[in-house]
């Protein structure tokens, strides 16, 4: 579990600091800590599913690319944009305030351009994984009990597969 912003302060720093600057800096420890969780899901859909099915050749590369589409751009984007957040953190004067997440957000800000496919073929994606779902048992068997560990969230692929587009 991840220590709220006020947990992380002592009590003189809490007194010291002005409410608006608290909730400012628990909206920005949020937005690090649900990157982090983004990201980490976004890792198992690359390293648990994308990558065991391309290595074991269970989908053809033209259904790999119809039912994961840009997944590993979008991870290394986000890869990137939370170890330049977690490292405001850790670079951080006063720990635990973070200052300079706006640069950072701005930096990263061009390459969300990646979601326009992401977005626009979520339909195709689902529709391609539901024929493969129909036809493709080594697949299915693999799915299921990949589904099955811990990092899956007890998510279906469908749920995971919609996390970028939410």
């Amino acid at each position: 579990t991840v220590k709220s912003f006020r947990a992380q302060m002592s009590k003189a720093q809490l007194e010291a600091t002005p409410e608006a600057e608290i909730k400012r800096q628990e909206v920005m420890h949020e937005l690090i800590h649900t990157e982090r969780q983004y990201v980490d899901g976004l890792a198992f859909i690359v390293q648990g599913l994308l990558q065991p099915s391309r290595d074991k050749e269970l989908l053809t590369r033209e259904t790999l690319a119809t039912v994961f589409l840009n997944v590993e751009a979008l991870y290394g984007l986000h890869q990137q944009l939370v170890r330049d957040l977690e490292e405001l953190q850790r670079k951080a004067p006063s720990p635990p305030l973070v200052e300079g997440i706006g640069p950072v957000l701005l930096k990263w800000a061009p390459q969300m351009k990646l979601y326009a496919s992401y977005c626009s073929n979520h339909q195709a994606i689902a529709e391609s994984l539901e024929a493969v779902r129909r036809t493709n048992k080594r697949f299915v068997a693999f799915l299921d009990e990949a589904l099955q560990r811990e990092e899956a969230r007890g998510q279906t692929l469908a749920a995971l597969q919609m996390t970028p587009v939410q």
